[in-house]
């Protein structure tokens, strides 16, 4: 009897001791939590100006806004012949308050823009220009239709103007270096050549052809 007592009695603490482990499941869990408010978030403003200009038309900036187009007549040539080139110096600047990298195209239009692009060599455009970027004051030499630039980095060279007006010239997103682009209020020196072939067709004599260059800016400055 001693016997079945004892048996019965550590199958009695034995059970316990399962019913104690099953129960831990039901036990709950101390949780906490905090908060950060007083966080916004603000867009900025994505802004390319050329020789100042920031909207309308003109280059001294007065009239503000973004985009706009600028004259720049130093850039033409009269009675050009043969061999002939012109340049500008131009001023890239970011007024916005986010950094941005910038692209150029270009073409010719009006009647004669067909016959200029086709009044190369082998039926090549006459035209062709070249981008020249400077880590300081950018410089031209030369008078009249005798005007080149002098130094720079290319961007772009010899590139061939035809009546596409969103031809590309400078493709690559700049500037390369450093990396994120142009700062808010940042600025770069370019100038711009535009040379007549000296090979160009005589069927061009007299004509006239009008030319655009656009510059792009991308908030990607990746």
């Amino acid at each position: 009897m001693k016997f079945l007592r004892s048996t019965r009695a550590r199958a009695v603490l034995s059970l316990g001791v399962v019913l104690a482990l099953g129960s831990t499941g039901t036990m709950a869990y101390w949780t906490d939590s905090a908060t950060i408010s007083g966080v916004t978030f603000t867009s900025g403003t994505l802004d390319l100006a050329v020789n100042n200009n920031t909207g309308g038309t003109g280059s001294d900036g007065s009239t503000v806004g973004t985009g706009g187009s600028t004259a720049q007549t130093s850039l033409s040539m009269t009675a050009m012949a043969p061999g002939n080139t012109s340049a500008q110096l131009l001023t890239i600047k970011n007024p916005g308050t986010a950094p941005l990298k910038w692209t150029a195209a270009g073409g010719l239009t009006g009647t004669n823009a067909a016959a200029f692009a086709a009044g190369g060599p082998s039926s090549s455009s006459a035209l062709r220009i070249s981008v020249f970027s400077f880590a300081g004051a950018a410089a031209k030499t030369g008078t009249g239709n005798s005007v080149t630039c002098s130094g720079g980095t290319a961007l772009a060279s010899s590139v061939q103007l035809t009546t596409n007006t969103s031809g590309s010239i400078v493709s690559t997103g700049q500037p390369v270096t450093p990396a994120g682009g142009l700062a808010a209020g940042g600025s770069v020196n370019l100038c711009v050549q535009v040379d007549f072939d000296s090979a160009a067709s005589t069927s061009l004599q007299s004509l006239t052809v009008n030319g655009v260059l656009t510059f792009s800016a991308t908030s990607n400055v990746s």
